[in-house]
């Protein structure tokens, strides 16, 4: 009974996981101004960095862009990738 309640859990758990990143991966793409790059790049960072993921998705779009350069700027190598 346990092992089955932990698995209905564990279920729940990725398919929010999951529905938190298809929600973040639309709205960086809905960023206007960036490149594929950026918003790989911005999305990848985010996925590694739930806190900052979060405050992302809380901001308005001025801020949201703000952040975006922050995050290209903690990014070594990202200006000769573009």
């Amino acid at each position: 009974m346990n092992i089955t309640i932990s698995k209905i859990a564990f279920a729940l758990t990725v398919e929010t996981e999951m529905d938190f990143l298809n929600r973040l991966w639309k709205e960086v793409m809905d960023l206007e101004g960036y490149g594929i790059q950026v918003w790989n790049t911005v999305f990848g960072y985010l996925g590694e960095h739930e806190k900052e993921a979060k405050i992302f998705l809380a901001r308005d779009k001025p801020f949201r862009a703000q952040m975006v350069l922050s995050i290209i700027s903690k990014m070594t190598g990202f200006g000769e990738m573009q």
